[in-house]
């Protein structure tokens, strides 16, 4: 079956809960780092009915500098105000971090910010396999006029208030969020109930005969 026929003929997920599967550096950008989701079911099953959610952080990429108020030490925001790039993909990225580690605190983001490739790829390894809020998903026109299922991200409002483009950037700051420890315990659970079933077309691995014992 062709690729391109396989694709279509899974479905678009619409969802706002999503697992992390895998994290992989882009091959096109020594800069970025690929981010995998799926579906619980797909988790669930091990098997592909709904299109994974590919999103890409790439390090330094900003938009456009507005008009905003700075960061403390903390991260909290002053009173004091500056032109700056919009730091769209930092932002998602410590959203998506505190939603996996509630105890990560502003410092350890901005270590984060400064991590390398292959550095991200093994920090957040750590978390394949987890549960997550997301924003809605769907099918997205990118910059290349293709249509994708994406993350539907609240875009960043440009306002010649500097109050309201801090605003618009703390909204994209809670793009993920966590969900709770049972419904995490649940999708676990019902994972590894599945690796454990033997299914009724499974084959016998080659090299064995039937009734062969597997000694684990």
């Amino acid at each position: 079956m062709n690729v391109m026929d396989f694709c279509d003929t899974l479905e678009t997920p619409k969802r706002t809960k999503f697992i992390l599967s895998n994290v992989v550096a882009s091959k096109n950008n020594p800069q970025s780092t690929v981010f995998v989701f799926d579906v619980p079911e797909n988790y669930i099953s091990d098997e592909k009915t709904f299109e994974s959610i590919i999103w890409t952080y790439t390090k330094g990429a900003a938009l456009p500098a507005c008009r905003m108020q700075l960061r403390e030490e903390d991260g909290t925001f002053s009173d004091k105000i500056a032109n700056k790039a919009v730091p769209l993909g930092w932002i998602q990225l410590m959203s998506l971090t505190k939603a996996f580690n509630s105890d990560v605190t502003y410092d350890d983001l901005k270590e984060l910010a400064g991590m390398e490739r292959d550095d991200l790829v093994d920090y957040f390894g750590l978390y394949v396999g987890r549960l997550v809020n997301t924003p809605m998903s769907g099918r997205v026109t990118g910059k290349d006029k293709k249509i994708r299922s994406q993350f539907k991200f609240p875009p960043f409002n440009y306002s010649d208030d500097p109050e309201e483009n801090t605003e618009s950037l703390e909204q994209l700051s809670d793009s993920f969020s966590p969900v709770e420890e049972d419904e995490q315990t649940a999708v676990q659970r019902e994972h590894v109930a599945n690796k454990n079933t033997v299914k009724t077309n499974a084959t016998t691995p080659k090299g064995m005969e039937e009734g062969d014992e597997i000694i684990g």
